[in-house]
């Protein structure tokens, strides 16, 4: 501490005052930040000139011992004795108070040093404050523009909105129309059924057949208008052009399920007929919630319908959307699908039969022997494989009967296909001869080599099966 009285400086005083603010700076809470007026220094530099003050006037006592303090009050031979005496005193006193000297000094530095450090702070703190106004400024301004972007995005919205509900009331009241228009269809069609009498059911799969090509007809126009909806003033893209696309290749079906209604024969017969492969089924042990049954290509679903009245486990699958229809409103258990692609995914060992009636005559001859290797694949030991198709052998079938289908592509020798299913891995494989033509056809034969052959080669059995195990 100082130890030079002087009345115009009170170090005590000077320090205390510095000790006063600092503690008052960290206690006091922060401040809103209010702008100083303009031209105004701010708190902090208010404080800085007062410490810079009292610093220049402690740097001038600060030198404590190294000049002799003024003699105002003495005069003549007393002040000349007294300067002498003060001299003396002065230098046996640089013994004592040369560290005092020493730690004025280095404490005014350190003051300093605190008072330069404040500046370049209250600096930066100004700088800052004008970059973060800067940045308000800015922020403002942004604000601003986003602010008018969302308006006009709400208006754009709001337009979009308003011709989306044009669309689907137009939408609603095509829907409605043609609501009315089937209404209307269906009661003529039931009007029709209703005067036919005796016909009535005669013709039911006749009507039945068109209730189910005027669904279909609606399930597409009703896609077509609700991908309209999506749309929402935007071209299709390509996912709704391809669901548009896989449409295309349905539209006849309907028709086709009437062209076998009209060669096939009736459901009841055609029901009797497939009814000879439950015994093989039933020996195969097949249709076991372990071991079902898979019928690829099950059209109407009449042998899917026969293993059901017995009791076995049976599904089906098909491409044609209308014959799905119509089996799933017997409740039949059928999926729409290529029957390659069911088969794919289909796990190894996992059926106990796989039933293909009238299906290789479609197929190409690389994928009848894919159709072979997936059967093969997919059945379990012992599981059964049935393959049924029209038999050319029959001369009446193989040059003429065989091409009213325009699906089929070309007949299967019977001897093909055994020696296919036997190639390709199955055992224990036979070939069956099926629906020979009526007796009442037949030549009287007598002993006539002529009429054997004719019976046999013109009204023998119009279709065969080769049936196969695996082993």
């Amino acid at each position: 501490m100082l130890d030079v009285k002087n009345p115009d400086i009170d170090v005590e005083e000077i320090m205390q005052r510095i000790q006063d603010k600092v503690r008052l700076r960290k206690e006091a809470p922060p401040a809103q930040s209010v702008p100083p007026a303009p031209g105004a220094p701010s708190q902090p530099d208010v404080a800085l000139v007062v410490i810079t003050e009292h610093l220049a006037k402690a740097r001038e006592v600060a030198q404590v011992g190294l000049a002799i303090p003024p003699m105002s009050e003495t005069r003549g031979i007393k002040r000349a004795f007294a300067t002498q005496f003060a001299k003396v005193v002065l230098r046996l006193a640089q013994l004592f108070i040369r560290d005092q000297r020493t730690f004025n000094l280095a404490v005014l530095d350190m003051l300093q040093a605190f008072v330069d450090r404040s500046r370049q702070q209250s600096a930066e703190l100004a700088q800052r404050a004008e970059q973060v106004s800067a940045s308000r400024q800015a922020l403002s301004a942004q604000m601003g523009v986003v602010g008018r972007d969302l308006e006009k995005v709400a208006h754009d919205v709001a337009v979009l909105d308003q011709r989306l509900a044009e669309q689907q009331a137009q939408a609603a009241r095509r829907l409605d129309e043609i609501d009315a228009r089937m209404r209307a269809a269906d009661a003529r069609m039931t009007a029709a059924e209703n005067t036919t009498g005796n016909d009535r059911h005669g013709n039911a799969d006749l009507f039945g057949q068109v209730r189910t090509a005027v669904s279909l007809q609606e399930r597409r126009l009703t896609l077509l208008l609700e991908e309209t909806i999506r749309r929402q003033l935007k071209p299709l893209d390509e996912k709704q052009l391809q669901k548009f696309a896989s449409e295309l290749p349905h539209i006849q079906d309907a028709n086709y399920l009437s062209f076998e209604d009209s060669f096939r024969g009736s459901r009841e017969e055609i029901k009797k007929r497939v009814a000879i492969y439950l015994p093989r089924l039933r020996a195969a042990v097949a249709g076991t919630d372990e071991a079902p049954i898979l019928e690829v290509g099950c059209g109407r679903g009449e042998l899917l319908e026969v293993l059901r009245s017995e009791g076995l486990k049976a599904a089906g699958v098909d491409s044609n959307v209308a014959a799905v229809e119509k089996c799933r409103e017997l409740g039949l258990d059928i999926a729409l699908g290529d029957l390659f692609e069911t088969l794919a995914k289909t796990a190894d060992g996992s059926l106990g039969g796989l039933v293909a009636l009238h299906v290789v005559e479609h197929l190409p001859f690389e994928l009848l022997q894919k159709l072979l290797d997936e059967t093969l694949r997919v059945l379990r030991t012992g599981g059964i494989a049935i393959f049924e198709t029209p038999n050319p052998q029959n001369i009446l079938v193989g040059a003429s009967n065989f091409y009213i289908d325009p699906t089929h592509r070309n007949p299967v020798h019977p001897q093909t296909l055994h020696y296919l299913v036997e190639a390709r891995g199955m055992i224990q494989v036979e070939s069956v001869m099926l629906h020979p033509f009526p007796k009442e056809m037949h030549l009287p034969e007598s002993d006539s080599p002529a009429a054997r052959f004719i019976n046999e080669h013109f009204f023998g059995p119009q279709d065969y099966a080769v049936v196969g195990r695996r082993p």
